[in-house]
């Protein structure tokens, strides 16, 4: 048996860490709940309380303030809270693709959100 040096213990080790996960051997997901599908959801609500009480003008109202108010909060929320888990990692891209509709720089970007969303759905099945 050969001996192990330490430096090649600690660059084996997060290979190793990613291997387990990779084939199912770390239940990360039921050990850590993300936050972020909730708060996607009340995102999406609040969006569409803040449009649904715009007047026909496209001017704000009290209750339309209040609903950008929580709608900003939360994409404070979704942004800077680290994701620990897949299903986090998709609601932030969902959060980015929903909320820039069609409004990419380069027209590329959208494709490889789209995508990465369904390749995080076949890791997820």
């Amino acid at each position: 048996m050969s001996k192990i040096e330490r430096r090649h213990l600690l660059t084996a080790a997060p290979v190793a860490g990613f291997a387990a996960l990779a084939a199912g051997a770390l239940p990360v997901e039921a050990e850590v709940a993300d936050p972020h599908g909730g708060w996607l959801t009340e995102w999406r609500k609040a969006r569409k309380g803040y449009a649904d009480n715009l007047t026909p003008d496209g001017d704000e109202t009290e209750a339309s303030s209040i609903h950008w108010e929580r709608k900003s909060k939360l994409e404070s929320l979704i942004c800077e809270t680290p994701a620990a888990t897949l299903a986090g990692i998709t609601a932030k891209l969902a959060w980015i693709l929903e909320d820039a509709e069609g409004t990419f720089s380069f027209a590329q970007h959208e494709t490889a959100i789209t995508t990465a969303l369904d390749d995080l759905a076949s890791f997820e099945a």
